[in-house]
């Protein structure tokens, strides 16, 4: 190590000198920890990541601010404390996240490159070829075993980033990718997505084939995906040369409608142009037969691309007392800048629930949810029973209560609920990890490798509601008791 990487090796001393210095409770490294910092820094070396020159100068300031986010995290309210099952191994994962913090802190990349990882070889093999001719930087996060401490790394790359480059790739189960995704689209940050469907009947995912069910679940979790990137207006792409282009032109914020063909989901500029252009090119985009006219369908998708919220058939049939009932009417570019033209402000909606729960399984709604609900007087909407717009009752819910089960994939729950988070919306969590014997829907039992699979989904969204300072459980009626607490709270 001393001979093969002499500066990397001064690095290491210099932290354990100033580390001995330290008056914290972290007055040494252990053998172990420095074993993790030379892996740490080796993947650096891999990944071809620049030190920088004062690599543990902000080791006080880390634990200062540490320790405010353990106080906030601990003042949770009524009924009682979030379970702990995600954090009893929080005093190791939070020395790895200052480690972590402060090796990527100063790197900052145009492109970070998110999505699936092993197997597929579309970063080395495609994304990264196209990107180095460009000019254009990037982080690859793909290492060959990943482990818990990269999550840390990995959101400092995430945050760092200018634009998120997302494959979902059919080789996977892309559970993370996917969740990751759906955050970002939910906080609009500028993300580019490609996405290869799950082929039909004996599909295979890392050489083991997959249940009926499972790629039914899996297909369900792309549509909402998809459904959710087209709502925020985020380009939605089938090929990665084409992607890479879109993403070059939104870090050089040109038009990126001029580099895709028209059937692509094309992300409109951001609102500092004339509204006129802005409507015009967001009508253009659904109006793919130029025809002049966009379906009411159409109509809603493209006022929620322009300003991040929906529109109901029914608020548009009252713009437009020309539509027919069944909505086969179709709108013109003028009737079009008359609904968007009069938009209401997101703030004089009022909820129409008090509380949005959903989450597999009808037990813990039947037994559980409905009966304390209906105790306490408050609204409710279960998407699962009820036709209306999941998105509408999303954003108009006071509080969102997404129950992830022992006995479901709950990959559907954990991509609305990843979204939820994105828009900063009132969420509680109720997360259950998959056990060796766990069985889906009480028969179906789950491959070693997609226990593993489905509990870093659920690993993610944990670490995404910790940064949110959202309430976690393991216990659904304690989740459902604090989400009774908030709502009432928010509705005195």
């Amino acid at each position: 190590m001393l001979r093969s990487f002499p500066r990397i090796a001064r690095e290491m001393l210099q932290c354990a000198q100033k580390c001995s210095r330290s008056k914290s409770s972290m007055s040494l490294l252990s053998p172990g920890e420095l074993f993790y910092l030379a892996s740490e820094l080796q993947i650096c070396c891999d990944h071809g990541i620049t030190l920088p020159g004062q690599l543990f100068s902000n080791g006080d300031k880390n634990e200062q601010s540490k320790e405010k986010t353990r106080n906030m995290s601990s003042k949770i309210t009524l009924p009682g404390q979030p379970d702990q099952e995600f954090s009893k191994n929080e005093q190791s994962k939070e020395k790895s996240r200052n480690m972590s913090k402060c090796i990527t802190q100063d790197e900052k990349h145009q492109i970070f490159l998110g999505g699936s990882c092993n197997p597929t070889t579309w970063r080395q093999d495609e994304a990264i070829p196209l990107l180095n001719d460009r000019g254009i930087t990037f982080y690859n996060p793909q290492v060959a075993h990943w482990r818990h401490e990269l999550i840390e790394k990995e959101h400092q790359a995430k945050q760092n980033a200018s634009v998120l480059f997302y494959v979902i790739d059919n080789q996977t189960r892309n559970v993370v990718g996917i969740i990751e995704a759906a955050n970002f689209a939910g906080s609009s940050r500028k993300l580019v997505l490609v996405v290869n469907a799950y082929n039909g009947d004996g599909h295979r995912i890392n050489g083991e084939s997959i249940s009926d069910q499972e790629l039914f679940d899996l297909r369900k979790s792309l549509d909402l995906l998809k459904d959710l990137m087209e709502r925020q207006g985020i380009p939605t792409f089938e090929n990665i040369p084409i992607a890479v282009k879109c993403a070059e032109e939104i870090l050089r914020e040109r038009d990126v409608t001029k580099c895709v063909n028209t059937q692509d989901k094309i992300r409109t500029q951001e609102i500092d142009e004339q509204l006129v252009t802005l409507f015009q090119e967001t009508f253009n985009a659904f109006d793919t037969r130029k025809s002049g006219t966009i379906s009411l369908d159409d109509v809603c998708r493209a006022y929620g691309r322009i300003y991040r919220e929906n529109i109901s058939i029914g608020d548009l049939r009252n713009a437009l007392p020309q539509c027919d009932a069944n909505g086969s009417s179709s709108v013109s570019f003028q009737q079009f800048c008359s609904i968007v033209g009069n938009r209401k402000s997101t703030d004089s909606i009022e909820c129409s629930h008090d509380l949005y729960l959903t989450g597999e399984g009808a037990d813990w709604k039947e037994q559980i949810a409905k009966p304390l609900l209906r105790k306490h007087g408050l609204s409710y909407f279960i998407p699962e029973l009820y036709k209306e717009d999941y998105f509408t009752a999303l954003c108009r819910s006071r509080v969102l209560l997404f129950v992830i089960s022992e006995n479901s994939r709950a990959l559907t729950t954990m991509t609305k609920a990843a979204f939820a988070l994105g828009l900063r919306a009132n969420v509680i969590l109720c997360i259950q990890r998959l056990r060796p014997d766990s069985k889906i829907n009480g028969c179906e039992k789950l491959s070693d490798q997609a226990i593993q699979d489905y509990n870093r989904g659920r690993d993610y969204l944990a670490d995404l509601g910790k940064r949110n300072n959202v309430p976690i459980y393991n216990d659904i009626e304690k989740a459902v008791l604090q989400a009774i607490y908030q709502a009432e709270s928010k509705s005195s």
